[in-house]
């Protein structure tokens, strides 16, 4: 058991700068470039914001919440960590899959757009 949660502690402490770095890069791309200036790729962004979001403050807390278990603290002392981490973690992927929906519901009525302007 510990060897799987000091696995998945490595990983999170990896990919969550990464994760953070990244999304930044895509709200720049968008913001600077004036061709990837189009309400698709804004959505885009906007999905980029709530990924930072979960990389700076879900998966921190997240590893948080790891090393008090792999050091063996009583639950009281990480309780609010814990509380914490997962009320922003539910907050967080329910934004993304809000996105997830505006996006796909802007893709398919271009491509209904599309569709019946060719006929």
């Amino acid at each position: 058991m510990s060897v799987a949660l000091i696995s998945v502690t490595i990983v999170n402490l990896l990919v969550s700068p990464s994760t953070v770095f990244l999304n930044v890069a895509v709200i720049l791309a968008v913001k600077t470039a004036p061709q990837l200036r189009d309400k698709y790729n804004v959505l885009l962004a906007c999905m980029a914001g709530t990924d930072i979001m979960t990389g700076a403050l879900g998966q921190p807390l997240f590893v948080d919440e790891l090393i008090y278990r792999l050091i063996g603290s009583p639950a009281s002392e990480f309780c609010f960590i814990s509380h914490a981490g997962r009320r922003l973690s539910r907050a967080s992927v329910l934004i993304s899959l809000q996105h997830l929906a505006l996006i796909s519901i802007e893709r398919h009525t271009l491509y209904i757009d599309k569709v019946f302007f060719l006929i």
